[in-house]
């Protein structure tokens, strides 16, 4: 397991550079699109730096070349396969269904000590069709942090993730 510099990482404050990038998930697998530096500050990370192993849900690490978490953030549920479906009583419930693919951005502090990019999650099985409960998140997959500019899948060495 990856060593958590406490409470949210090392001291990345607010960064004036970001890193944007874009994955698809689809079929149980995590592809790494496309990525864009962009002169803007990059969004803090809200909260205590969640545990794999330890905590639910889903969320990215920036780690830097000793494997040391920099940056995490958190995600809302990347796999697309639920709604909250809201109620003229005021009720509101999470109804699940069949995720095709999805697609999401990131924005991440662009750090020159990063060196790595962490999916940290439960499954990258849509919960219709998980056969057991959730269990505590885990390292999912993990990406290099792409050189230039910008770029798309083709351009990045590799093109994809190394999963876990």
């Amino acid at each position: 397991m990856a060593k958590s510099v406490p409470p949210n990482g090392i001291d990345v404050k607010q960064s004036r550079k970001t890193l944007r990038v874009t994955f698809r998930i689809a079929e149980r697998e995590i592809r790494l699109l496309s990525y864009e530096r962009l002169d803007i500050i990059c969004p803090p990370s809200i909260g205590e730096h969640p545990e794999a192993g330890k905590h639910g849900g889903f969320w990215m690490e920036l780690r830097d070349s000793r494997d040391r978490v920099l940056f995490h953030r958190v995600l809302d549920n990347p796999l697309g396969d639920s709604v909250e479906v809201h109620s003229p009583d005021g009720k509101i419930e999470r109804v699940f269904g069949a995720a095709k693919e999805n697609v999401f951005d990131v924005l991440l502090p662009d750090d020159s000590r990063s060196t790595i990019i962490a999916l940290i999650g439960e499954s990258l099985e849509p919960v219709t069709e998980r056969k057991e409960q959730p269990t505590a998140a885990r390292e999912l997959a993990r990406f290099n942090i792409p050189e230039g500019i910008k770029g798309s899948a083709t351009e990045i060495e590799g093109g994809s993730n190394d999963h876990i």
